[in-house]
């Protein structure tokens, strides 16, 4: 991983947020900016300080049509919460027959989201 850019957290009259943060820090390239208190923001995503809550039990419906592929929820961070994103079916891209489901996993300093795609 690059280098740690370490920024006072934003005061309350800084006018700074941490979402101009997280693009300077995407601006910066190779490099992570940490904000106390709130996240890492490095260059596989965002380390989030505090664990995904527990999955969704989602009913998954009858296939709409041949061919498409069951998208499973998933826990998304918008910046400053965790929010759920409910499943749903879509047509596997031509060449693509099967969804790998994402996944948020341990990193130091807390969990980081490894995102899914579609598989041949």
């Amino acid at each position: 991983m690059g280098r740690v850019l370490r920024l006072p957290g934003p005061g309350p009259r800084s006018g700074v947020s941490v979402g101009w943060l997280a693009l300077s820090a995407a601006l910066l390239g190779g490099c992570a900016v940490y904000v106390p208190g709130q996240r890492v923001v490095t260059e596989g995503g965002v380390v989030v300080g505090s664990a995904p809550p527990p999955m969704v039990q989602e009913t998954v419906t009858v296939q709409p049509s041949i061919g498409m592929v069951w998208i499973p929820g998933l826990w998304f961070w918008d910046g400053g919460n965790y929010r759920w994103r409910g499943g749903h079916w879509a047509h596997p891209p031509a060449g693509y027959s099967r969804w790998a489901p994402g996944a948020w996993h341990a990193a130091p300093g807390g969990h980081v989201w490894h995102a899914g795609g579609w598989r041949r």
